[in-house]
């Protein structure tokens, strides 16, 4: 990489979310791009425009998962209070409405379902947990410290090589009054790990191997 830019393409409203991922079965990763208009455009790698479709509300994040009904890949776009699923339609359809803003999204594996999932961290203080059907799942919601400010996927283990799908996944979340916690999923269920409190605002947020001695660093 050189830094030469490959293609510019102008689009009719401000961009508010973007991620990317293989959502035409092929070897080549697509872009999809949500909009405050409520776009949700994919390109492929050439700049074309594969599909759109339209939100009644601007999208403030999303996900590529696939659909554990059609096993096809599909498109979670996140606004302020509403969960969509786009799938291979293309025609968005309303997972779960939250009375407190989405602060932020992730996609979980189930130990044991073919199913996929998501948690949803809430303004108000909770942490939820729903099928891509929109069925809420038992031991869901819980509360924590404080609206979170960050959040970050923080799995335990950093390998080379590919393992078998665990049945566990760690998150890292902020709160305003500088708290940093721990939350683990183990079997579909929610657990609050450790707790570190006055760490003064937190504005970012890594977790990685930083001294290659194959332990995780914050």
């Amino acid at each position: 990489a050189n830094g030469e830019q490959i293609w510019e393409e102008v689009l009719p409203a401000t961009i508010t979310a973007i991620q990317t991922g293989n959502l035409n079965v092929n070897d080549a990763s697509e872009i999809a791009v949500g909009t405050e208009a409520g776009d949700v455009i994919v390109f492929n790698n050439a700049a074309n425009i594969m599909w759109q479709t339209q939100l009644p509300e601007p999208v403030t994040q999303l996900l590529i998962v696939r659909d554990s009904l059609t096993q096809s890949p599909a498109i979670v776009a996140a606004t302020t209070h509403r969960l969509f699923l786009v799938s291979s339609e293309h025609v968005p359809w309303i997972m779960a409405i939250y009375d407190s803003p989405i602060k932020a999204i992730y996609p979980f594996a189930q130990s044991g379902s073919s199913q996929s999932s998501l948690v949803v961290f809430t303004a108000d203080k909770q942490v939820s947990a729903i099928t891509l059907s929109g069925r809420r799942l038992p031991q869901w919601p819980i509360a924590i410290d404080g609206p979170p400010q960050k959040t970050l996927y923080a799995q335990e283990l950093l390998v080379e090589e590919p393992l078998p799908k665990q049945a566990s996944e760690s998150f890292l979340l902020t709160t305003e009054d500088g708290t940093l916690r721990s939350l683990v999923i183990e079997n579909g269920q929610p657990q609050l790990s450790w707790l570190l409190t006055r760490l003064g605002e937190i504005s970012s947020l890594y977790w990685g191997d930083l001294d290659n001695d194959g332990v995780p660093d914050m």
